[in-house]
C-alpha cells in the first residue's frame, strides 16, 4: 500500500499531529514541506519549519515496507538532516522515524540513538486508549485493521468520526479523503461505487470516491454515481431501475440527483424514471418500464 504520501499530506494539514503521534514536546504553529536536496538531487518529503526561529526544524521520514538492500531509513535520515543543517546553520535539527511495526525498524546502530524512532501500530493504540475519538485513531484504521471483515463491518462508524466532528478549514476533507483512499488499496476488488456504500453516507456526493465518478464527466459515471445515491438514500434498487438511470438523457442527471434527496421510498424514483424520456439511440428493453 501507498502511505508515506497520505501521511504527508495528514501532517502538513496540520503539523501539531506530528507531536501527538511522538510524544515530542510542541514547537507551536509550524509548516510542514517537502524541501529540495540540491547536493543530491532529491527531496525529503518532510521538513517540519516552526514559526519560532529558535526552535529545531524536524526532519521526517516514514517507513511502512521492508528495507530493500542497500536503502537504509536511518542514513536517509541523517543525510537529511545533514543536508539540511547547512542550509540553516542557525537552527536545531532532529529527526524522527515513523514505523509502522517494531519489526520494521533495522536498528542500525549507532544512528538509531540520534533519532526519535515511533512504532505507530503501539502510539495509536495508546492514544486510542487515551482518547478514542481522536481523528488519528479513526483515520489510520483502514491500515491496521488486519481482519478484512472486521474493516468492512466498521469502516463507516470510524469514517463518521472524521466526517461528522468538527475539525479545522481543510483537516476534515483530507482525512476523509487520506481514509477512503486506503480502503481502496486495503479492498483492491471493491469499486468506488462499492466502497462509497460501505461508507453509507447520504449524499455520495460528499466522498472523495463519489465526486471522482461525478468529475469523470462521463455518462457511465454520473449515472454510476446517481445509482449508487439513490440506494444509500433509498436501499437496494432492482437491476431494471439501475439499468434505466443509464438510458437517461445527460440534461436529466442534475435533476435526479436533486429529487432523490427529497424521496423516502423506491417507488417514488420508479415513477420518476417512468415519466422521464430515453437518451438518444437507447432502448427500454424489457422489465417494468414496458408498456
Amino acid at each position: 500500500m501507498t502511505t508515506d504520501k497520505e501521511i504527508y499530506l495528514i501532517l502538513s494539514r496540520c503539523p501539531q499531529y506530528l507531536y501527538e503521534l511522538s510524544g515530542l514536546p510542541s514547537s507551536g504553529p509550524s509548516v510542514l514541506k517537502s524541501v529540495e536536496l540540491k547536493d543530491l538531487r532529491r527531496t525529503a518529503d518532510g521538513i517540519e519549519f516552526p514559526e519560532e526561529p529558535s526552535a529545531p526544524l524536524t526532519v521526517v521520514e516514514v517507513q511502512f515496507q521492508k528495507e530493500q538492500r542497500g536503502r537504509n531509513v536511518y542514513r536517509r535520515l541523517f543525510t537529511s538532516m545533514a543536508l539540511i543543517q547547512e542550509e540553516h546553520p542557525d537552527r536545531g535539527v532532529r529527526g524522527i522515524i515513523f514505523f509502522a511495526t517494531k519489526n520494521l525498524d533495522p536498528q542500525s546502530g549507532p544512528w538509531k540513538d540520534w533519532a526519535t524512532v515511533c512504532y505507530l501500530d503501539d502510539l495509536l493504540a495508546a492514544l486510542e486508549a487515551r482518547e478514542p475519538d481522536h481523528p488519528l485513531v479513526a483515520v489510520f484504521k483502514p491500515l491496521f485493521i488486519a481482519s478484512v471483515e472486521e474493516l468492512v463491518t466498521q469502516a463507516k462508524t470510524h469514517y463518521r468520526k472524521l466526517h461528522d466532528r468538527p475539525l479545522p478549514p481543510g483537516l476534515r476533507d483530507v482525512l476523509c479523503e487520506v481514509f477512503e483512499r486506503w480502503m481502496l488499496e486495503r479492498l483492491p476488488t471493491k469499486t468506488k461505487h462499492e466502497i462509497s456504500m460501505i461508507l453509507d453516507l447520504p449524499d455520495v456526493r460528499q466522498t472523495v470516491c463519489g465526486r471522482e465518478l461525478l468529475d469523470e464527466g462521463r455518462t457511465e459515471g454520473k449515472a454510476e454515481l446517481l445509482a449508487l445515491q439513490a440506494e444509500t438514500r433509498l436501499g437496494p434498487l432492482p437491476d431494471e431501475l439501475k439499468a434505466r438511470i443509464r438510458q437517461l438523457p445527460g440534461d436529466a442527471f442534475q435533476a435526479l440527483a436533486l429529487k432523490v434527496l427529497e424521496w423516502t421510498q423506491v417507488e417514488e424514483l420508479q415513477l420518476w424514471l417512468a415519466s422521464q424520456p430515453l437518451a438518444p439511440h437507447s432502448t427500454s428493453g424489457s422489465g417494468i418500464f414496458e408498456g
